[in-house]
């Protein structure tokens, strides 16, 4: 990208420092020292509202609105949309979404055991008693990112007002499940109890 850049850009010399950062870890290292942070950095989109709140980051809608009508034109509605705050494009999208994958030992759990959460749990549950073994489900368990599946699945929503700030209903005591019956859950599962999640 540097290469092509400064190709792109012959009448000026450019140096470049690369260095690596955790996503997570992207606005804690910018506001150490804001002057002299990077003037480029992927970071993940929960932390943009405190980024261009405080000005750190540039509006790409003011300092060039085709530019971010462009960006606009050419990725998904929700990738932009979080992509910004106060309704101006303060990012540019990297992907649509955060994709999650299941690994799991064949020799354990077959194709169709995992078609579905409750016959993964039911399969491993059954084959734990059948081979005097615990073989347990397992995740990040101190993951926002991991945990919002779980939320949504029972239809809870994170979504971003118009500022860019999450707005959460995971804590809902309403419904069926609420928001405390995903928690007790998740706590079963993190202790390897599968039945009643």
């Amino acid at each position: 990208m540097t290469e092509n850049f400064a190709a792109a850009n012959p009448d000026t010399k450019f140096y470049f420092t690369i260095g690596a950062v955790s996503e997570s870890k992207v606005k804690d290292e910018w506001t150490k020292d804001p002057e002299n942070a990077a003037d480029f950095a992927i970071a993940a989109d929960d932390q943009l509202y405190d980024l261009a709140k405080a000005d750190y980051v540039q509006d790409i809608t003011l300092l060039n609105e085709t530019m971010a009508s462009d960006v606009e034109s050419r990725n998904g509605a929700l990738s932009v949309s979080v992509c910004k705050y106060n309704n101006d494009l303060y990012a540019y999208p990297v992907s649509a979404s955060n994709g999650f994958f299941l690994y799991y030992d064949s020799t354990i759990l077959s194709a169709t055991d995992v078609d579905d959460f409750d016959t993964m749990l039911a399969a491993l549950k059954a084959k734990s008693v059948a081979d005097g073994k615990v073989y347990q489900f397992g995740f990040p368990y101190d993951s926002g990112w991991y945990l919002e599946g779980f939320y949504r699945g029972a239809g809870f929503t994170i979504d971003k007002d118009a500022n860019g700030k999450n707005n959460c209903t995971w804590d809902s005591s309403t419904g069926t499940p609420s928001g405390l019956d995903v928690s007790s859950a998740l706590v079963k599962l993190s202790s390897g109890e599968y039945k009643d999640y």
